[in-house]
């Protein structure tokens, strides 16, 4: 991201900070692009999923709407022995009733049903849609598919979003204003004069200036994913619930260890949905408000557009329409999806947030989880927004914006416009690459300091990045070791290098 003078650029600090920016830049580009690529898929997958499938999700509005039971019994007449494992409830009249299920081949599908008939109106194969690919790539790169455990892709990619945060520090301060480019107005200009004379020239300045603009949207990006990771984001849910910031009084009181993302599910959730723990059937309800419920085996069921009283033997599972009836009498308006039971120990998960619609009007404030008992219909845990510690409501809130989900299409666009932005920052960094005609892979060459408060301050800022993010600093300890043991040493790795 360079924008000084000749003078500024030949002074050791300055070539040192140039090499680990080439450095970041050569380890993290190949991964960043794929990022990159699939996170716009998946920002995009409400207008791709209703562009590929708007004709089984709309339906005509309902005079008399059939029984979620009996939409189920369509489902699984269509799809003999399948088992449904996540239900979403329609957003409006015209929307049809989502069910996910995994089929007697083992095939993942979502199925779209019409309320008035119970006809299925179209499915999607989780296993082979392109949202669901970009979603398995951006979290994990997909090596549980050929290497058999996602938490290779997962730390490494934990690895390379540390990799462009150090982009991001080494790019500012070679971008900072100095020398013959002292202002911020010249600094933030892209020189076209200079395209008859060093067109490598403008190239740098629209790579600084994308890079610098973006700058805060792109630490955004890593920070707010890497709450997603198997080791960073493990540690950011264990260091808040120390703190006290996350889970809600009461939330683990009666748990199991389990959490509901081992419940399967399609998709991503909000912090709750994924780090809640999983309440068995017959845990005293606690904090839960009315409910119609009660242990005769009876609830109040309300539709669309019907109300009615569902009844079952005492002791049995109670059908999945006394347990919307549940939610709808909580308070849970249309939109809000179930999750099956895992086993006859478990409940029913509840869950209401951001919503996948191509125009959400969800926010991650709205978000709540409620555990319902399978046998009873009654409450059992009702979390909701204002109960979440502030990293909870960090955590929700930054993946809400993240995914382009909060504000709508506004945050939708931002989000592009931001991803595009380091598409163009990692595209001209090439094209200015193969401009200066390096020989061998062109790394700026190694100076020492010609002071030594600069290396005081350079290994200041490595120990707390690499403390703050742990895996980022092994793995400079191991790019340090190969330059300082093996490309110094090695002839071809030096000509390389620029050892």
């Amino acid at each position: 991201m360079s924008t000084t003078d000749a003078s500024t650029a030949g002074t050791g600090l300055y070539r040192m900070v140039w090499r680990w920016h080439f450095f970041a830049g050569l380890l993290s580009i190949p991964i960043i692009v794929l990022l990159c690529i699939s996170g716009i898929v998946w920002l995009m997958r409400p207008e791709i999923t209703w562009l590929l499938h708007r004709d089984a999700m709309k339906v005509e509005a309902p005079t008399k709407p059939l029984s979620y039971g009996q939409q189920l019994e369509g489902v699984a007449k269509r799809y003999p022995g399948s088992a449904p494992y996540q239900l979403g409830t329609p957003t409006t009249p015209t929307s049809a009733t989502l069910v996910n299920i995994t089929t007697k081949e083992g095939k993942d599908l979502s199925v779209w049903v019409d309320p008035s008939t119970g006809n299925v109106t179209g499915s999607r194969n989780n296993g082979t849609d392109v949202t669901a690919i970009s979603l398995k790539l951006h979290g994990s790169l997909m090596t549980g598919s050929w290497l058999g455990k996602d938490k290779w892709g997962d730390r490494a990619i934990e690895i390379v979003a540390g990799w462009t945060i150090l982009l991001l520090v080494t790019g500012t301060y070679l971008f900072w204003p100095r020398g013959k480019r002292r202002g911020w107005r010249q600094a933030l200009t892209v020189r076209r004069s200079a395209r008859s004379t060093n067109r490598r020239i403008v190239w740098r300045d629209v790579h600084a200036i994308s890079g610098i603009l973006f700058s805060f949207l792109t630490l955004f990006f890593l920070v707010t994913g890497m709450m997603w990771t198997g080791w960073w984001g493990t540690k950011y849910s264990e260091a808040t619930t120390k703190l006290g910031s996350t889970y809600p009084a009461g939330m683990w009181d009666g748990a199991e260890s389990q959490t509901a993302d081992s419940i399967r599910r399609t998709g991503k959730g909000g912090w709750l949905s994924v780090n809640a723990p999983i309440f068995a059937s017959g845990t005293k309800p606690v904090g839960t408000g009315s409910t119609s419920a009660n242990q005769s085996g009876q609830a109040n069921h309300a539709g669309h557009n019907h109300a009615g009283k569902v009844s079952w033997e005492p002791g049995a599972a109670a059908p999945v329409d006394a347990i919307v009836g549940t939610a709808q009498a909580a308070g849970y308006p249309p939109g809000f999806s179930l999750t099956f039971p895992g086993d006859e120990k478990g409940s029913w998960g509840v869950w209401y947030g951001p919503d996948s619609d191509p125009k959400p009007k969800v926010s991650a404030t709205d978000e709540r989880m409620m555990y319902i008992d399978q046998y009873t219909a009654e409450p059992i845990r009702d979390f909701t927004w204002a109960r979440f510690g502030v990293g909870a409501k960090a955590f929700d809130l930054g993946i809400s914006i993240h995914e382009g989900r909060e504000l709508g299409w506004w945050t939708q666009i931002l989000m592009l416009v931001a991803t595009l932005a380091i598409l163009v920052s990692c595209a001209t960094s090439l094209v200015m690459w193969r401009k200066r005609k390096p020989r061998g892979l062109g790394a700026p060459k190694r100076t020492g300091f010609a002071r030594r408060r600069d290396a005081i301050v350079v290994v200041a800022c490595a120990i707390a990045l690499g403390a703050f993010f742990p895996l980022l600093g092994l793995s400079m300890l191991v790019v340090l070791a190969i330059d300082l043991l093996l490309i110094r040493r090695i002839p071809p790795l030096r000509r390389a290098l620029a050892g």
